[in-house]
């Protein structure tokens, strides 16, 4: 009040200037600073009485005092029940949508449908049910799945001994030890190196399946075109002697008999040759399958 004091003292030593004596009302004045300085920080710093000036302001505030209110009440309600807060109980809007009958094709391509999306749920479930008993404790394990693997590759899973990791030994394999055309040192090389499983290799395993293992690349092997040790003399496919007919078969010049070479440059694919005797190669041994199918 001792600024309103000074405002009215200032304005009342200017003799040449008359104002209205309701720009001075105090109690008008007192109204405003009161509702100003609850409603905003500071207050509005009017000290005089403007005609007709304040009407916009109290309707202002009063809409600010709505607003706040309001935001009050939205916030402390459900979302579910923010519409009844807001139209309390006027009533619903009627809509309409438009329909046509549904014929027996359509009740029937529902109830496919329908019938379908449960299938796949099913599916879904089942293959997922199925995937976590095999991973889980006491389901299938790696080492199960890799004796499959194994098996399906035409190879032979070992078991290991006393607590041991079991092995594949694998369907083809190639030697360390090489040896001169000799049949029975052929046979001997296979079956001492992996076992009474191993034998040489036909030209018909060796072209189709080489690619298939850890074949060494750029080198010969010898092989054998099937049957006894004693059973062939220069063929180059398959044996000559029992129920096969002699002629017309694939043969080797003298001194010379088949081998096989893989992957030996960018010209040639994996082929077989005749070779001659007395050169030391390797032998490429396959494995007999006695597991019942």
């Amino acid at each position: 009040m001792t600024s309103l004091r000074l405002l009215t003292l200032a304005f009342g030593t200017v003799a040449s200037i008359e104002y209205p004596d309701e720009l001075f009302d105090r109690v008008e004045i007192e109204t405003v600073m009161d509702r100003s300085s609850n409603s905003m920080s500071g207050g509005l710093g009017l000290h005089f009485n403007v005609p007709g000036a304040f009407g916009d302001l109290d309707s202002f505030l009063s809409m600010q005092e709505s607003i706040e209110t309001g935001t009050k009440a939205h916030a402390s309600i459900s979302p579910l029940d923010v519409g009844r807060v807001d139209f309390k109980d006027e009533p619903p809007i009627l809509c309409e949508t438009i329909c046509r009958p549904v014929d027996d094709k359509d009740m029937s391509s529902a109830r496919k449908e329908a019938g379908n999306t449960e299938a796949n749920v099913k599916n879904v479930d089942a293959s997922t049910t199925t995937n976590a008993e095999a991973l889980a404790p006491g389901g299938i394990s790696f080492l199960e799945l890799e004796s499959k693997i194994c098996t399906a590759k035409g190879g032979g899973w070992v078991n290991g001994v006393e607590g041991e990791k079991g092995v594949c030994e694998p369907f083809m394999r190639a030697s360390d030890a090489t040896t001169k055309y000799q049949p029975e040192a052929i046979f001997q090389v296979c079956s001492s190196e992996f076992g009474a499983q191993y034998l040489p290799c036909s030209p018909y395993q060796a072209l189709a399946l080489s690619h298939l293992y850890e074949v060494p690349d750029k080198n010969h092997f010898r092989l054998w075109p099937g049957g006894r040790p004693d059973q062939v003399t220069n063929a180059a496919m398959k044996q000559q002697i029992g129920n096969n007919p002699s002629t017309g078969l694939d043969t080797c010049p003298d001194k010379q008999h088949i081998g096989f070479f893989h992957n030996w440059d960018e010209n040639h694919v994996d082929s077989w040759g005749c070779l001659h005797d007395e050169l030391y190669m390797q032998v490429l041994c396959c494995r007999r399958g006695t597991e019942k199918k």
